[in-house]
């Protein structure tokens, strides 16, 4: 046979054979797609579909090419318009006060603008868009209501505490008061669990003191106005991560205030220049009149079923915890 003859006849076989092992390796890959997701892979398709995640997974952990890391990303962003809106979403007891009157106080003595939505506008995410669309540029608005979306001319911050610490601060705020707010003013002061211990109000699930209270009390605030929000799940934990990626501009800890409001002050220096030193200096006495006048604290086996209930929580609390220190860490301020 001659040379020629040979090579054509190599093709003849070669090239059905490379359209078979093609054609089988496409039929491989929808079998195995198809069979992972029902659930009845054999066993050598499925670690080969594995491996063509892992691969996924490799090239994806670029965070050049990364799916999870949201282009519209807005945390820890230097934004230095002058016109800004900063909406405050502040989770009761957890230092909002302190981080917003030196805001108040810097506004209020020059041609800005400070204010707290009212009640009726946060009943639905609806009204409260409708009334944060409404402010005029330069504005430092703040309330206790969930995360909405917002244009990109508002900037979202808000502060998070140790979730345990902040519910019994709250437990005493609501039964006691404090130096600045007596109990006549807190409209839930007169419900039956106030006037248990904090111990006696979990023991007989008190609603302040319920799971379904406990367990979700600040993820509500970072998932939104959506009623699966108000279950404890890793769909409402997803669901608040990725709005703090995504839409808030920073969330501060109130356990290092200090560093807090520095990074506010750093990431918005148009708009928050002089806010630092108003806290230092003129808020030092403002302070102590925010701490409640009686301190009821729940008996340590309380506390571990309690800290057993906001399981979630405080996930979420140490995912934020852990963005605000890297933060800290890049605008170089010291660990405290």
């Amino acid at each position: 046979m001659t040379k020629s003859k040979h090579r054509y006849w190599t093709l003849v076989f070669m090239v059905p054979t490379v359209l078979l092992i093609v054609v089988a390796w496409n039929s491989q890959w929808v079998e195995t797609y198809v069979c992972t997701t029902s659930g009845q892979c054999n066993k050598h398709k499925d670690i080969y579909f594995r491996r063509l995640h892992h691969w996924k997974e490799i090239y994806f952990s670029n965070t050049e090419h990364s799916p999870s890391k949201s282009l519209s990303s807005s945390f820890g962003h230097v934004r230095n318009e002058t016109d800004l809106i900063i909406v405050f979403f502040a989770v009761p007891k957890t230092g909002s006060r302190s981080v917003s009157n030196p805001f108040n106080m810097l506004y209020t003595s020059t041609d800005r603008m400070y204010q707290i939505v009212p009640a009726e506008d946060r009943v639905s995410s609806e009204s409260l868009t409708s009334y944060l669309t409404k402010m005029p540029p330069a504005t430092f608005v703040r309330g206790h209501f969930p995360i909405v979306n917002l244009p990109r001319n508002y900037v979202p911050i808000s502060v998070l505490r140790d979730p345990l610490e902040r519910f019994i601060s709250e437990f005493n705020f609501v039964k006691h008061g404090d130096g600045q707010i007596g109990t006549e003013r807190i409209k839930i002061h007169d419900q039956p669990e106030f006037e248990l211990s904090i111990d006696e109000c979990v023991r007989r699930k008190g609603l302040f003191c319920s799971r379904e209270s406990v367990a979700t009390y600040t993820l509500k605030f970072f998932c939104g106005y959506d009623p699966k929000c108000a279950v404890a799940n890793e769909w409402t934990y997803k669901q608040a991560v990725d709005n703090v990626e995504d839409k808030f501009l920073m969330v501060g800890i109130t356990e290092d205030l200090n560093s807090t409001m520095e990074l506010i002050e750093i990431l918005l220096p148009n708009m928050s220049k002089g806010v630092v030193s108003i806290y230092h200096e003129k808020q030092k006495l403002k302070r102590g009149t925010y701490i409640t006048h009686r301190t009821e604290n729940p008996s340590p086996r309380i506390r571990a079923r309690l800290r057993k209930m906001m399981y979630w929580e405080y996930k979420f609390y140490h995912h934020v915890k852990m963005k605000f220190s890297s933060l800290k860490k890049q605008f170089g301020l010291p660990e405290r």
